[in-house]
C-alpha cells in the first residue's frame, strides 16, 4: 500500500507539479498496525536486539483505571504480546515498518527535488497518533499516555531556517499555518492558530 502511495505520489507531482498552486496529501499507512515490513526491511530488525520498555512489567495494576488494566492484561487482540518474546519481535517489525514509510518519503521528496520543486514547496509530516509499543504493557493507541497521544510534527517550509518549536501545538495548528505560509487567509471560527 505505501509504494502505491509513493508511485501516485511522485506521479502527481511528474502531472501536476509543475502547475501552480497545488495541494497534495500523501496518507501512508505504515507503521500502522499490523506491522508487517517488506522482507528487506524486517531484515534489518532482529527482535533479540530489541529491548523492552523500562516500564515493561512494572505497572501496579491496582493503582491503574480498569481500563488500563484489563488491556494490560488481556492484550485483547494480541493476547501474545505479553510474552516478551513476541513483544521484541512486534518492537523490531514496528521499527522495519518505520524505516519502510521513510523509504517511500524519501522517494517522494526525492522526486521533489529532481522536478526542481523543493525551492518552492512546503512539505508537512505528521501523524494522526503514536504507539504504546509496550510501554507500560500497552500497546496501539487508545489510551491518553505520552507515547500515545505525541505525535511527529515537522515543516519544511522553503526559506525558513530549521529549528524546533518548544511550546506543545496541536493538529488543529496545522492548518491555519499552512494557510499562513501561503498568504492565503483563513476562514473565520476555525480551531487553531
Amino acid at each position: 500500500f505505501d509504494n502505491f502511495i509513493a508511485r501516485e505520489s511522485i506521479r502527481f507531482l511528474e502531472k501536476h507539479g509543475k502547475r501552480q498552486p497545488w495541494l497534495m496529501v500523501a496518507s501512508f499507512l505504515k507503521p500502522h498496525d499490523p506491522f508487517m515490513p517488506a522482507e528487506r526491511f524486517a531484515k534489518q530488525f532482529r527482535a533479540e536486539d530489541m529491548k523492552l520498555p523500562e516500564t515493561w512489567g512494572k505497572v501496579d495494576l491496582n493503582r491503574v483505571p480498569k481500563e488500563i488494566r484489563n488491556s494490560i492484561q488481556r492484550h485483547a487482540a494480541t493476547p501474545e504480546l505479553g510474552d516478551p518474546e513476541q513483544a521484541r519481535r512486534r518492537i523490531a517489525f514496528y521499527y522495519a515498518n518505520l524505516m519502510q514509510v521513510d523509504d517511500c518519503i524519501g522517494r517522494v521528496l526525492k522526486s521533489l527535488e529532481q522536478q526542481g520543486l523543493a525551492d518552492d514547496t512546503i512539505v508537512v509530516y505528521t501523524s494522526d497518533h503514536g504507539e504504546m509499543l509496550g510501554e507500560h504493557g500497552l500497546w496501539q493507541k487508545f489510551v491518553f499516555y505520552e507515547d500515545s497521544v505525541r505525535v511527529p510534527l515537522t515543516f519544511r517550509v522553503p526559506g525558513v531556517k530549521p529549528g524546533a518549536c518548544r511550546n506543545h501545538v496541536s493538529l488543529v495548528d496545522v492548518f491555519p499555518t499552512l494557510t499562513e505560509l501561503c498568504g492565503v487567509p483563513a476562514p473565520g471560527g476555525i480551531d487553531g492558530r
